[in-house]
């Protein structure tokens, strides 16, 4: 009994050190962004910012191009901690898959350099601007995009600590090179480079830690054809949720970049800034459990799971309602008052469905990190793209009706039957696996 009660405490401990070294984190970045933002947004020319936007954007989606193969190292790491030769070919096997699914994506990055200016609105003094900081940001995303194993070895590891303290130092030194690009009239070429350089320098300080916590060799000769068709379906349908993800949360951008032109998605972007962070400040409560849920569900532990799920969905509500209610009323003057701008070139509209937007999302988060820890995500990744092809529907239809706003209120109207389907989909599966006899047994907390 003593030692049920130790081990719990100490699982607090850890749960509240992990929790504070990731908001740490957050705060340092959201505090420079909080101060380098007003000053870029008035250095850098609206389109040109904008540029900015549409680059991180599409090289957002290029991420889908892990085929589900990370999540899927994530679930799969726990299982074979102990055996150093299963760890190497699971990890060989995902990094040379990766190396073989950017090939692919290199090839869909040239075809993109040789038409940005076709597929988007940029004016022609811009297009030359925005081709010569495309690389660079590829470069950043490949480097990012390999690095993701070691990355997931800290996380599966519940290395938290020292994850965390790799990316604040790679996000003051970001930050601060990028303040000297813009100040020395580099612009956003000299930014997509200075971002380029420290994750060069963080990418290799991932593989270092990563060798540190856990035994492996990477290498061609351990890559496994039977361990790369045994990760193949489940990740499939992790892919299949990323589309979704991707198209849900990035899609908004990319319409607007074709539709309307570069200054605008800057205008769109920013007011989108501050309900975002506040979204991810909350997302990260559930995020910081998966280690604890994918070990959970491995022991067959749903009725522990079912707990900390409602805790954790009651606690995340209790925070996302004063953010609204915040956002709602006065996210547009706090918008502006941060930028400096006082143009009305902001619409509140969009500003009070984006705090819609916020609060949806941030209690969707809750089921839907569940479901993935847990691998059973097969139903909710169909449904991810149901989500991602209603989302943009939506938001061409209402685009002609309500311009800017009515994109925003296709993605906010896209999201709502999923909130709906990610809580009866993990209920259900608990209500099954617990074999329960009444509804009313899931309300634990």
């Amino acid at each position: 009994m003593i030692k049920n009660v130790k081990g719990k405490v100490v699982q607090n401990q850890n749960f509240i050190k992990h929790l504070s070294s990731t908001y740490l984190i957050m705060l340092v970045n959201y505090a420079a962004l909080f101060f380098l933002t007003p000053y870029t947004w008035k250095q850098l020319n609206t389109e040109e910012f904008g540029i900015w936007v549409l680059l991180t954007t599409i090289i957002t989606y290029f991420g889908l191009s892990n085929m589900g193969f990370l999540q899927s190292l994530l679930t799969e790491l726990p299982k074979r901690r102990d055996n150093p030769q299963e760890i190497s070919k699971l990890v060989s096997t995902v990094f040379y898959s990766l190396v073989g699914f950017s090939a692919v994506g290199l090839v869909v990055a040239f075809v993109i350099y040789w038409g940005m200016e076709h597929f988007f609105k940029i004016s022609p003094e811009n297009v030359r601007v925005a081709k010569l900081a495309f690389w660079p940001a590829y470069g950043t995303f490949l480097l990012s995009f390999l690095s993701s194993i070691f990355y997931n070895i800290m996380l599966s590891s519940a290395k938290i600590v020292e994850k965390n303290f790799l990316e604040l130092l790679k996000i003051i030194f970001t930050n601060l090179l990028i303040f000297l690009m813009v100040k020395m009239g580099y612009g956003l070429v000299g930014i997509v480079w200075a971002t380029f350089g420290v994750t060069f320098v963080y990418v290799i300080a991932l593989y270092v830690q990563a060798k540190k916590i856990l035994d492996f060799r990477l290498s061609h000769h351990y890559y496994d054809k039977i361990t790369f068709r045994e990760m193949a379906k489940p990740s499939l349908y992790y892919f299949l949720i990323g589309i979704g993800y991707q198209i849900v949360f990035y899609s908004d951008n990319l319409l607007i970049g074709k539709l309307a032109g570069t200054a605008f998605v800057a205008v769109y972007a920013q007011t989108y800034r501050i309900p975002d962070i506040a979204l991810k400040f909350i997302m990260k409560i559930s995020d910081m459990k998966l280690p604890k849920i994918t070990t959970l569900n491995s022991q067959h532990k749903y009725s522990e799971l079912l707990q900390i799920h409602n805790r954790l969905l009651v606690f995340t509500a209790g925070v996302a309602v004063p953010a609204f209610l915040f956002l709602y009323f006065l996210g547009i003057k706090v918008l502006e008052l941060w930028l400096g701008d006082d143009t009305g070139r902001f619409d509140p509209v969009i500003m009070r469905i984006f705090a819609f937007y916020m609060l949806i999302h941030a209690i969707l988060h809750v089921p839907s990190a569940f479901l993935t820890g847990m691998g059973v995500h097969k139903r909710v990744s169909y449904f991810s793209l149901f989500e991602a092809g209603l989302n943009i529907v939506l938001s061409l239809i209402f685009y002609r009706w309500f311009g800017l706003a009515g994109i925003a209120l296709g993605t906010l109207t896209a999201s709502l039957p999923s909130l709906v389907f990610v809580l009866y989909e993990f209920y259900g599966y608990i209500y099954r696996s617990e074999k329960f006899t009444s509804w009313r047994q899931l309300w634990r907390v």
